[in-house]
Parts: structure tokens; sequence; C-alpha cells
């Protein structure tokens, strides 16, 4: 059995600050998570999730392969979301 993935010290001290921040937004937050090591993106993921699960407010995900072409790729997406505002 593989253990789950775990921040150290110093990444749930990003966390906290990070859901800080999220905490004291009101209506919309946009939020990119950039990290070299994918298991780290994943356990910040997997806890946004947990939290947008109890609100009425939804996490909406989306991912780019390619960062050059996150811009192109992400914008079309957002321009939908808030048509249906």
């Amino acid at each position: 059995m593989t253990p789950t993935p775990r921040l150290n010290r110093s990444g749930e001290a990003v966390w906290r600050r990070f859901k800080q921040h999220l905490e004291l937004s009101e209506h919309f937050a946009l939020v990119f998570i950039f990290n070299a090591d994918p298991r780290v993106t994943e356990i910040f993921r997997e806890r946004l999730a947990d939290i947008y699960r109890a609100r009425v407010t939804r996490m909406r995900s989306f991912e780019c392969a390619d960062p050059a072409e996150l811009a192109n790729a992400l914008l079309p997406k957002l321009l939908i979301f808030h048509s249906k505002i």
C-alpha cells in the first residue's frame, strides 16, 4: 500500500496562508497552483475540494499541460462560466 503523500512543515505553513486568503475572498477567487511536484498540487486540490464540498459555491478545476498555453486554454472557459452567473 502506497503511503498518502503529506506536506512537510513549510508546506503546511504555505497551505495555512493560502487557506486564509481564500477565506477572505467574498465572491470569486481565481487561483493558480504551480509546483514542480505534482503530489503537492494534488494535496492542495484535494483539500480545496473538501472545503468547497461543504459550501454552496463550487470549485471548478482546469488543467493545462502546456503552461505557455494556459491563457488560451483557460480564458474561453472563464468567459463561459462568467456568462452563466
